[in-house]
């Protein structure tokens, strides 16, 4: 059996095209993602945990900004190292990309990181999200 195509990022416009893009993970978010901020799951744990060790060092101390690209909005957010192995999106600006998204609980959402190891000393790490099938953005944030 042939294994499943990787999710492309087809719905969000206008991200950067620099860098390498890397599928993290297909989820349903949970109450807990709605409430607290985003848990990064599955693939993205071992990716974060293996970028360079200064990225790495400010993602697990005070979180790391970075980009996050969506189909409605282009936001600004935290990623940080939860209190266990997880990884996860701050829970303030996961809470303006959700609304403009109009994601909800029991939402499937893609992941993708984008990492430019050229852009800064450090390199730039940027996130991708989309919603799976036909989930339409509400008019108010497109």
């Amino acid at each position: 059996m042939a294994d499943a195509p990787i999710p492309q990022p087809d719905k969000i416009l206008n991200y950067p095209q620099n860098g390498e893009l890397e599928f993290l993970f297909r989820k349903k978010l949970t109450s807990s993602d709605m409430r607290t901020g985003l848990i990064l799951t599955s693939y993205s744990n071992y990716y974060l945990r293996h970028l360079p060790r200064p990225l790495l060092d400010v993602i697990t101390g005070d979180g790391l900004t970075v980009w996050c690209y969506t189909p409605a909005i282009h936001h600004s957010g935290a990623v940080l190292k939860g209190h266990t192995t997880y990884f996860r999106f701050k829970k303030t600006g996961w809470e303006q990309i959700s609304a403009a998204n109009g994601f909800l609980t029991e939402q499937e959402i893609d992941c993708w990181s984008l990492y430019d190891a050229e852009d800064g000393p450090h390199g730039n790490l940027r996130f991708l999200i989309q919603s799976v099938g036909d989930h339409v953005v509400p008019e108010e944030a497109a």
